[in-house]
């Protein structure tokens, strides 16, 4: 089953709270938080504890940003889990953690940040879509792989492990920051990270 999110209140509505959806509260790995055009203005939803769903849909002009002291977790037992920003700015707050390999699919004009910590735990991350990814903070794959198919992935924070574009942009959020390149690290920061814009690059 699906969840929307109802009309929330202006301050902190708080994503445990059944009446801030439609259908209960989306937190089970066969559940889908779909965040619609229920809003007037940009609003934060809040969790200060761990919750799960195999997919988040973001569609809403209108600005989301998921905080809290919480994890949002990513799994799904019959495929992949799936991330979707039909439309609008969002951004995650909070960490964010892949049980499950994860489609995440941005539309053209559309973006998404994540400005906490990005766990893959050996999982994929693919990326697909025109529109643009920052990873704001640092993201650790933990021998999982993030994977830029289409669109642009920026931002100022770093990638710990591989980092795969295939006819995708990889565009630094700070080309002035000093180089930093290790054995398992790429850093968004770098100038220099545009000469991996080419097909199947690899950067270990």
């Amino acid at each position: 089953m699906d969840f929307r999110a109802s009309p929330m209140p202006l301050i902190g509505p708080d994503w445990n709270s059944a009446g801030n959806w439609i259908g209960g509260v989306p937190n089970s790995n066969d559940k889908t938080a779909i965040l619609d055009d229920k809003i007037t203005s940009p609003q934060t939803i809040f969790t200060n504890t761990a919750v799960t769903v195999k997919a988040i849909q973001f569609n809403s002009s209108n600005g989301y940003a998921v905080a809290g002291q919480g994890l949002l977790s990513l799994e799904r037992t019959d495929g992949n889990a799936a991330i979707d920003v039909d439309q609008g700015s969002h951004q995650f707050q909070l960490p964010v953690n892949l049980n499950t390999s994860t489609d995440l699919t941005v539309a053209d004009g559309a973006s998404l940040q994540f400005n906490h910590q990005l766990s893959l735990n050996g999982d994929t991350l693919t990326k697909l879509g025109v529109g643009t990814v920052e990873i704001n903070n640092n993201l650790t794959t933990g021998d999982g792989t993030l994977m830029n198919f289409e669109g642009t992935i920026s931002g100022v924070g770093s990638v710990s492990g591989d980092l795969v574009n295939n006819l995708g942009i990889i565009s630094p959020g700070a080309p002035d920051a000093a180089p930093l390149l290790e054995p398992s690290c790429v850093a968004l920061l770098l100038a220099g990270l545009a000469a991996l814009m080419s097909v199947s690059r690899r950067l270990v």
